[in-house]
């Protein structure tokens, strides 16, 4: 009969491990995102290291469909276009179950770097660069972390695998199999965030071996994110010798008194 009450009296609390994740930010949040990544590159005979920072200011509107995502950031250290792009802000739209639409704000920026580069450059990032990548990139970059949980509905500690795709050096998408798990639920801002960990592997034969590995705590009400952390293993492969690529990256969030 103990048996029995006990497991009567917790079958509540088992059943409440159930998280439910969903994109619903209140209307004119807005927060700074301070990104440290470091990144080592051995080309063979020769190795590199490389520090990025990166500040970025967010401000995220309701619209009549969705979100309207405004980032203005700062880019030291980054590639000629991250720099180009200083200051400057990109608007992500959003719809209401939290999927991404679009991204603007690259037309012009991007035209006037083109135009800065020597001829030869120009035709190399010609189809390399353009509105269209640059907005398949952000919706990698928002599906595999708040578009892959929005809508959905998970038990603590489930695992679940996706079929998914990076974009490669080239602009090829490399296939992965990427494993997403809900590992605990935890104290943050918000109150309650879950922590989620996402690794993903490249598949057998890919040109690119791949490995990530992302934890995040995502506070499952609105979708905002408070802390995460990414390692990134790469091997290119070229004619004569593989690149590594090795690459840990931190995030935090700081938000408006509004959104704590």
């Amino acid at each position: 009969m103990l048996r029995l009450i006990a497991f009567v009296s917790l079958s509540p609390i088992l059943m409440a491990q159930a998280v439910e994740f969903h994109f619903a930010p209140p209307d004119g949040t807005t927060f700074t995102e301070t990104v440290t990544s470091h990144r080592t590159m051995d080309n063979g005979p020769m190795k590199m290291d490389d520090e990025i920072s990166v500040s970025a200011n967010t401000t995220i509107h309701k619209t009549p469909n969705g979100y309207a995502i405004t980032r203005i950031a700062t880019t030291k250290n980054g590639n000629q276009f991250e720099t180009a792009m200083n200051g400057l802000p990109v608007t992500w739209t959003v719809d209401g179950g939290g999927h991404f639409q679009g991204a603007s704000g690259y037309d012009k920026p991007l035209a006037d770097f083109k135009a800065k580069l020597p001829e030869k450059s120009q035709e190399q990032v010609s189809d390399a660069l353009t509105p269209d990548t640059l907005s398949a990139r952000d919706r990698q970059e928002w599906d595999s972390r708040i578009g892959r949980l929005a809508g959905k509905k998970f038990n603590l500690y489930q695992s679940w695998v996706e079929d998914t795709q990076v974009p490669g050096p080239n602009g090829d998408p490399i296939p992965m199999k990427t494993t997403c798990t809900v590992t605990a639920m935890a104290d943050c801002a918000a109150g309650k965030c879950a922590r989620v960990k996402v690794t993903s592997k490249s598949a057998d034969g890919a040109p690119v071996e791949m490995q990530t590995e992302t934890e995040m705590l995502i506070d499952p009400n609105t979708g905002l994110i408070y802390s995460e952390t990414l390692t990134r293993n790469a091997k290119i492969k070229q004619q004569d010798h593989a690149v590594s690529i090795a690459e840990k990256k931190e995030t935090s969030y700081k938000y408006a008194a509004a959104q704590r």
